[in-house]
């Protein structure tokens, strides 16, 4: 049995994103080892997920304060 493929599902799934393109200014030096350490993960994919680690921490800091 052969698969179809739905191109319009494909092009419907790939659109929905919530991704905004952003512009950092980093050290060259420190941005140069940080690409290597990720190694075959693109660094945007890093600095995301870093993001969003920071950003809990934040929250659970801003709670205990309260």
């Amino acid at each position: 049995m052969k698969n179809e493929i739905n191109s319009k599902k494909i092009l419907d799934d790939l659109g929905k994103t919530d991704k905004e393109r952003v512009t950092l200014y980093l050290s060259k030096r420190l941005y140069s080892e940080f690409k290597k350490a990720c190694g075959d993960i693109a660094a945007s994919r890093v600095v995301e997920r870093l993001i969003e680690d920071f950003m809990d921490s934040h929250k659970q800091q801003t709670k205990q304060k309260k």
